[in-house]
């Protein structure tokens, strides 16, 4: 196993000083200097190389939401210059192995291109922004396949570059974006919703049947229909072009808000939340959504 100690004296530096910048730059990533710092033990493979630069800008969302929001541009910057230098450190060390250059990289980086783009490079017409990702896909799909035969590996799907590790409701965006420019995909956004109410009646006949029954295979069912109905909601985001995350985030923030709202009230009455009905609580409720009315208007 390659550790720290066998980097060379530049490998090392290099090292040492991306650490220092992402931990003064990004304290609250904790989980991400892990995985750095593992990666520069040698006891992690390249692929969770690929997982350092995927986590970073969704880490980098998170806490620049909460803490540095107005300078969220910035941050952005200072995020791409560390995913950047992590790419020459990795070069470098591949080059210093010899495995491959950084002409390499420029050269398969050009070949792809050229590859991808046959409206651009080549004698492929493309009318709009549609056919282009259609083309693109079944570029990408060939190329995977291809790979695929010569590896003797497995058959390939257009979903598999859809990383496994994202939250699910960015997963479900990707994975219904990719089926859709394909042609997989509902032609109206009322054609969602009529399937929003068939999916909802489906989780009211699971929760009954498991009323009845309380087994756990009728709890995978309801478990299964909760997640068919949200699969259904965020296309439904897709089509109205609204990230599902984002939105959620944002709806979370709101509940937040207004459940703090309560508890100030209740506070300064000196009451605590066993000694209200739901009916109570709700008329606070109600009353947090008019005050943010009111501040907002």
């Amino acid at each position: 196993m390659r550790t720290i100690y066998d980097l060379s004296d530049g490998e090392r530096a290099v090292v040492t000083e991306l650490r220092r910048r992402i931990a003064r730059e990004f304290p609250e990533l904790d989980v991400r200097m892990t995985v750095f710092g593992s990666r520069a033990r040698g006891d992690a493979d390249p692929e969770s190389d690929m997982d350092i630069l995927l986590e970073v800008p969704v880490a980098q969302l998170a806490f620049a939401d909460k803490r540095r929001l107005r300078q969220a541009a910035t941050d952005v910057s200072i995020a791409s210059d560390i995913i950047v230098s992590l790419l020459v450190v990795d070069q470098r060390i591949m080059a210093e192995r010899g495995d491959f250059s950084i002409d390499d990289v420029a050269n398969a980086v050009h070949t792809k291109m050229v590859r991808r783009h046959p409206h651009v490079f080549g004698d492929v017409t493309a009318d709009n922004s549609t056919e282009v990702l259609k083309n693109w896909e079944t570029i990408k799909a060939d190329e995977k396949r291809t790979r695929d035969n010569d590896l003797a590996v497995r058959h390939t799907s257009l979903l598999d570059d859809v990383p496994f590790k994202m939250p699910a409701l960015m997963e479900a965006r990707q994975l219904s974006k990719k089926a859709a420019n394909v042609g997989f995909d509902w032609e109206r956004v009322e054609d969602i919703f009529e399937k929003i109410q068939e999916e909802i009646t489906e989780l009211r006949e699971a929760v009954l049947k498991h009323k009845e029954t309380a087994t756990d295979e009728d709890l995978s069912l309801v478990r299964g229909e909760v997640g068919d109905l949200l699969f259904a909601v965020t296309n439904v985001a897709r089509h109205l072009h609204v990230e599902p995350e984002g939105a959620l985030k944002l709806t979370n923030q709101k509940f937040r808000r207004r459940f703090a709202f309560i508890e100030k009230r209740l506070n300064e009455q000196d009451l605590d939340f066993n000694s209200q009905s739901l009916d109570q609580l709700e008329s606070l409720w109600q009353e947090a959504k008019t005050q943010e009315k009111c501040q907002a208007g």
